[in-house]
């Protein structure tokens, strides 16, 4: 078995990413200038698992924020992390089974017993939270700031996120010198507080340096992706395909238990090969799927099986269309090239027979369509695989 695990944040090994120039900087201006030009109030860091948005917020948290010796940092893992990271004072990591309520108050507790601010013995949620909204406007005046770094916001349970926003974030958001850094992947939480709502600077996290990490290796630099997570497994082990087959079970643990994991795997890899798609689409990728296999198709209808998908977060609609998280993808994609090349020269080649059957109905737009078939084409060439599939293809008229 591969280790694959999120490792303890190093410093040491940290490889360094525009995203801490962009924080680092906001914040030297807001010193230099004794306040008067102000960081946005939250800036949420957008990015898929494996990506390094929990190294970045420790980054921050541990190397960079304390080089400012007015600026107190606060760590909140809002998902839970493996139980071999190091966790320091200044950092909390959500219970199991949190409720919300209560941990939205233990969460309280704990803030203000870091900044030392006093607080009723036993407070009910409206007293702790008098207690910390009182104490964090009556510490951080003038030229001092806190900064609360939220990980993992969108993947934390919604019910518990709504009394967090309710009782800390909209709250302290009001506060002139109070700052979120957060980060997330999937579906977005719809915030209520104008402050969070408006003033939220959105970052999708750029290319991870993967060249740095590859060290030159082109077979690391190709299968990753530019993914770290699947660049440190491809670096412990000889076996390229085997390590895909573990980044992808370790990406896929986020689906809920009351789920079938084999199915919703499954799916993904039906899925992987479509960069945008919407429900017709996912019908005949579905189908091509398990005839390729020879297998049934599942009973399940395509509505639920998206509902299904949606739940795990590695999922989500996006402008036009549905997206698999491109971490997700590009490993599955990988590993069906890779251990299972037939099946994965019949999924383009479904895929390339979709959209020419849309050249063809649809011919005011058939440059366009024509154009999306291209990769699907392409890669079938490549592998010597276009010509059986031109052979065989009938007009497919998804849904």
């Amino acid at each position: 078995m591969i280790d694959i695990k999120l490792k303890p944040y190093s410093r040491d090994a940290f490889i360094h990413r525009s995203e801490v120039d962009l924080i680092q900087g906001k914040f030297k201006q807001f010193f230099e200038s004794g306040g008067r030009e102000s960081p946005p109030k939250a800036i949420l860091f957008c990015g898929e698992r494996g990506f390094g948005k929990t190294w970045l917020c420790f980054h921050l948290h541990r190397t960079i924020l304390p080089q400012f010796s007015n600026l107190t940092s606060l760590y909140i893992a809002l998902f839970p992390l493996p139980k071999e990271y190091d966790i320091k004072v200044g950092e909390w990591v959500i219970p199991p089974e949190p409720k919300p309520e209560e941990t939205c108050k233990d969460l309280m507790v704990w803030v203000c017993d870091q900044l030392k601010i006093p607080y009723p013995n036993d407070p009910t949620l409206l007293e702790a939270r008098r207690a910390l909204v009182g104490g964090v406007e009556a510490q951080f005046t003038g030229g001092k700031a806190l900064v609360l770094i939220l990980d993992s916001v969108f993947e934390a349970d919604w019910d518990l996120l709504e009394t967090v926003e309710q009782n800390i974030l909209a709250p302290l958001a009001e506060l002139p010198n109070v700052f979120f850094i957060m980060t997330g992947r999937g579906r977005p939480y719809p915030w209520i507080s104008p402050a969070l709502r408006v003033e939220m600077k959105e970052e999708t996290l750029k290319d991870f340096p993967i060249e740095q990490l590859a060290k030159g290796d082109e077979t690391i630099k190709e299968l990753s992706g530019g993914s770290p997570l699947v660049g440190y497994a491809l670096l412990q082990s000889d076996d390229s395909v085997r390590a895909l087959d573990e980044v992808a079970g370790y990406l896929l643990d986020v689906i809920p238990p009351s789920l079938e994991r084999r199915r919703v795997r499954e799916a993904f890899e039906a899925l992987c090969v479509l960069n945008e798609f919407r429900e017709g689409e996912m019908e005949v990728m579905i189908q091509a799927y398990y005839q390729a296999r020879g297998e049934p198709v599942p009973k399940k209808s395509i509505r639920d099986l998206r509902d299904d998908l949606l739940k795990t977060y590695l999922f989500r609609w996006e402008g036009g269309g549905f997206r698999v998280d491109a971490s997700l993808r590009n490993v599955l994609q990988q590993y069906l090239k890779h251990h299972q090349p037939d099946l994965w020269q019949k999924l383009n080649c479904a895929a390339y027979t979709i959209y020419l059957s849309y050249a063809e109905k649809y011919q005011q737009y058939r440059t366009q369509y024509e154009e999306l078939a291209n990769p699907f084409k392409e890669a079938l060439a490549a592998t010597g695989a276009l010509a059986d599939c031109e052979r065989t293809i009938q007009t497919v008229q998804p849904a």
